[in-house]
């Protein structure tokens, strides 16, 4: 049962349900083997052996409990939804309707996290992630008197906050926390871009190209939706990294398009860090060495 723990590939509170299951349907099997005549020893080993491959339960566990409910993809996608909302309503632009916005992500991550922490948090603490990313640097490039306090009070927070989301969604599953960081790609291909001078002046210059790209941005944030609802809906594993892999290519597309004829290496070097930041949990989920990655049968009665 240890190596089928360790070849299950998904949500980790899900796990001991899993292993609940597996030890009922073992004991069962036994019992039934042993009223058949077997002795209690041969009944345990010729139980397990009839479980196979531990890969391939592990595989079709995953699948099982992998598939989240209709209402928890909504929820999951109601961020992107609303980004999508502001962009084509050009509210954006109202600074009231942001600050509702962003109440909105702190009461949704506020009420997720005080209740176990359901799938649908994750999309929602990678936006209020985000936030906290964005008002650092704005921080960081406001250069004169008292705020350089601020930011040395902030930022150690930030930091904090943003290892104790990170690693969550990591303890979880691996892909959690690539959705989580699902916006970081996305959102770095029509942000980053080459700045000097004040924190008001690289505001300025943000405002300007999110202003012109209105309508390139409402289309990512329904992109986003629709790859939060796929995953959360899709129960097959390797089909839910496919769909998270779609979004280097649309985020490649996008950058490619809005930073063409710009020549500074800058903005390019801090997509690509944005790229690799969130392809790092993909790739370390199909690592070589994982144990899930490795194909045994449960041929031993002592591996229950």
């Amino acid at each position: 049962m240890e190596r089928l723990g360790a070849r299950f590939e998904g949500d980790s509170r899900v796990k001991s349900d899993v292993d609940r299951e597996l030890r009922t349907h073992l004991e069962d099997k036994t019992q039934e083997l042993i009223q058949s005549g077997a002795s209690g020893e041969n009944a345990a080993k010729t139980a397990i052996q009839s479980f196979g491959s531990s890969r391939l339960i592990a595989k079709q566990l995953g699948e099982v409990h992998g598939q989240g409910s209709w209402e928890e993809a909504f929820c999951g996608a109601l961020p992107h939804f609303l980004g999508a909302l502001l962009f084509v309503s050009h509210y954006w632009q109202n600074t009231i309707m942001l600050y509702l916005v962003l109440a909105a992500i702190v009461a949704a991550v506020i009420y997720g996290w005080g209740h176990n922490k359901p799938l649908w948090l994750f999309p929602w603490m990678g936006y209020w992630l985000l936030s906290i990313t964005i008002s650092g640097i704005l921080l960081v490039h406001a250069s004169h008197g008292w705020i350089w306090l601020t930011a040395l009070l902030y930022i150690p927070v930030a930091i904090f906050v943003s290892v104790r989301i990170a690693r969550e969604a990591a303890n979880r599953d691996p892909l959690y926390t690539a959705m989580l960081l699902l916006p970081l790609p996305i959102m770095a291909s029509w942000l980053l871009m080459p700045y000097s001078g004040s924190a008001a002046t690289l505001v300025n210059t943000m405002v300007i190209r999110l202003q012109i790209s209105s309508p390139a941005i409402s289309f990512s944030f329904l992109f986003m939706a629709i790859v939060t609802i796929a995953f959360i809906r899709i129960r097959q594993r390797q089909a839910k990294t496919v769909i998270l892999l779609i979004v280097p290519a649309v985020a490649s597309i996008i950058v490619a398009l809005m930073h063409r004829g710009t020549t500074s290496v800058e903005p390019w070097l801090l997509w690509i860090a944005s790229m690799l930041i969130f392809l790092a949990p993909i790739w370390w989920q199909r690592r070589p060495w994982a144990p899930h990655t490795q194909t045994q049968c449960f041929d031993t009665p002592n591996q229950g």
